[in-house]
């Protein structure tokens, strides 16, 4: 009976003595979450009356200051987003196009029929996109390039060179400043694709000159590596990777996949 009641009093006290660690530390841990919060606050130039809420109600000042001020403004946000975008795509890749064909089905808008053709490119059904972007042609007004644009990408993705190049001479007919950057570099891709390398060359050149984007420094260098240009595709990359330097972790993840495109033509053509 002795025993049993010392193993009781054992287990009381240690009780006792976990409750009061945790509440000493977690008092802690929630003063000094609230001192991080208060020194944001004051940085950010936000209102000192989220001294007195942060230092009165440290928990629950902490909770609503970072739902209410630091969540909006931190790079947390978008990365959430992103990840729930990318998720959801995975989990559920018709999800986009489902919804579009019901919004068409409900408004039959030349808007409706080009959200439709855009989620077949965006899950690779290229044949089926490039049908509903003809279709999305033959109802559009001449003024509305958007369509023409969009319906070059997708025969670029068929590989319907001619069609491209036809697409894009519309384009610059009707408007020769329409998306100048983006009409160029279709275009100079679309004639290294048929083989007409002058040409290619030409309008890479123009571009180079002109705008020296770094999408268009990445195809430029691909394309020179396939032309056996080696050291000038160096130089290009090199520049590059200059300008990749100085970019912020946002304009990193933006452009991820344009390194990651370049590093691996190099790759490819190092062995060749």
């Amino acid at each position: 009976m002795r025993c049993e009641i010392n193993n009781k009093e054992f287990f009381v006290g240690n009780l006792a003595q976990l409750y009061a660690y945790f509440s000493i530390y977690g008092i802690g841990l929630h003063v000094l979450i609230a001192i991080f919060f208060a020194i944001h606050a004051v940085r950010s130039g936000h209102g000192l009356y989220w001294l007195w809420i942060l230092f009165v109600f440290p928990f629950l000042g902490s909770v609503v200051y970072f739902f209410a001020i630091f969540l909006p403004n931190s790079r947390m946000q978008y990365g959430f987003r992103h990840f729930s975008a990318e998720t959801s795509r995975i989990l559920n890749p018709n999800k986009e196009l489902v919804a579009a064909r019901r919004a068409y089905s409900l408004t039959a808008s030349v808007h409706n029929h080009m959200r439709v053709a855009n989620a077949l490119r965006v899950m690779g059904k290229f044949a089926e996109a490039v049908s509903e972007y003809e279709s999305c042609l033959k109802r559009a007004s001449d003024s509305d390039l958007q369509v023409r644009l969009a319906a070059a990408y997708a025969n670029f993705d068929l590989d319907q060179h001619q069609r491209v190049l036809a697409l894009l001479s519309d384009i610059r007919a009707k408007d020769a400043n329409y998306h100048v950057q983006d009409v160029t570099l279709l275009a100079a891709l679309t004639l290294a694709e048929m083989g007409q390398n002058d040409a290619a060359r030409e309008q890479f050149e123009y571009l180079m000159r002109c705008f020296n984007s770094v999408e268009i420094s990445v195809e430029y260098a691909i394309w020179l590596l396939k032309q056996g240009e080696r050291e000038q595709a160096n130089a290009v990359k090199e520049r590059v990777e200059q300008t990749a330097s100085h970019w912020n972790k946002h304009a990193r993840s933006i452009n991820k996949y344009t390194i990651q495109r370049l590093n691996s033509a190099f790759k490819i053509y190092a062995k060749s």
